[in-house]
């Protein structure tokens, strides 16, 4: 971060290439890539801007409009994070609010930029989420997401007096667990979502 403090970190990278295919394919191609105890701290500063501008290097002089380019060819067999963290901190509130995220654990089978499908599974936890899981499919073109997403031990009260501490002597309990389906399209224009809640249940209320 441009004030000292810490971003972007990782315990320990692996990456293990295949040479011979990455020249039949002529594609960047992995057998694998783990990445161990990764942490990124999300600064959202008070002047509306966020803290990983910082590694993006100021333009020297305007450019024309960029072009419409394809995606690298890309080809990874296993994809790995585990025992990933973070935080997200808010400045841009009277009181500044953090949230940190732990146990982030994800994997991506088979993945390739030449074709649809790829496969992910996404875990994930937080002082006021006991349990957040994404699977579903991904595609880089087009852009597009599809899957399921559960959410399981989500704090009312947490979350309420993390980010809205006004309205937490109104929710002093309750827990929140739901599941459901969802699509995302990226497509030149705005984001097209559509999400299908399938179990959604409260606890303690």
């Amino acid at each position: 971060d441009s004030d000292g403090s810490p971003m972007l970190s990782w315990k320990r990278l692996g990456v293990d290439i295949a040479g011979m295919r990455s020249l039949f394919k002529r594609a960047f191609a992995f057998e694998e890539i783990r990445l161990s105890e990764p942490r990124i701290d999300l600064v959202h500063r008070a002047d509306g801007k966020w803290n990983l501008l910082d590694l993006v290097p100021p333009d020297a002089a305007p450019e024309a409009a960029p072009q419409k380019s394809s995606a690298p060819r890309l080809i990874v067999d296993h994809f790995e994070v585990t025992q990933g963290a973070g935080s997200f901190t808010d400045r841009t509130m009277e009181a500044s609010q953090t949230e940190q995220v732990t146990d982030i654990n994800f994997s991506l089978a088979d993945f390739s930029t030449l074709v649809s499908g790829n496969h992910f599974d996404l875990r994930a936890a937080s002082p006021n989420i006991q349990s957040i899981r994404l699977q579903g499919t991904l595609s880089l073109e087009p852009g597009s997401s599809s899957g399921r997403v559960e959410i399981g031990g989500f704090s009312l009260p947490g979350v309420m007096g993390t980010w809205m501490p006004a309205v937490r002597p109104v929710a002093e309990t309750g827990m929140l667990e739901f599941a459901g389906d969802y699509e995302l399209l990226v497509p030149q224009g705005p984001l097209d979502f559509k999400a299908r809640i399938g179990q959604l249940k409260f606890t303690d209320i």
